[in-house]
């Protein structure tokens, strides 16, 4: 709060599953957070927050790393169904990925352009 007190916009990671605590997140000052999720349900997150602040993230690193350039883009095209509309998510990696293919990682960016296009 300090921060934002401040007029510091605060960028946050929520490490694991977050679902339970997001109520809390409405305590903050609409439009001065934006909170990076790892494994939270984005739905809930989107219901619970959009309109509030910014929500990113939850691109499992274990899927990039494992999973096929059809299963990400697919899981990012989902992501951006639920979380996209009105603005207000940003399609990202839920956490840091250490080994994957360029193939996996261009599916992300192809997810984006096709699908996370407002209209």
């Amino acid at each position: 709060m300090a921060l934002i007190q401040e007029g510091i916009m605060v960028s946050l990671f929520a490490e694991g599953r977050y679902t339970n605590r997001l109520a809390k997140i409405t305590e903050l000052p609409k439009g001065w957070s934006q909170w990076h999720f790892d494994q939270t349900d984005m739905a809930k997150a989107k219901e619970i927050l959009g309109g509030r602040i910014c929500i990113a993230g939850n691109i499992p690193a274990s899927l990039v790393c494992t999973g096929t350039p059809a299963q990400i883009k697919e899981h990012c095209r989902k992501l951006i169904e639920t979380c996209g509309k009105g603005g207000g998510y940003i399609l990202t990696g839920g956490a840091a990925v250490s080994e994957t293919t360029a193939e996996n990682l261009n599916a992300i960016t192809e997810a984006a352009k096709e699908y996370g296009v407002y209209k």
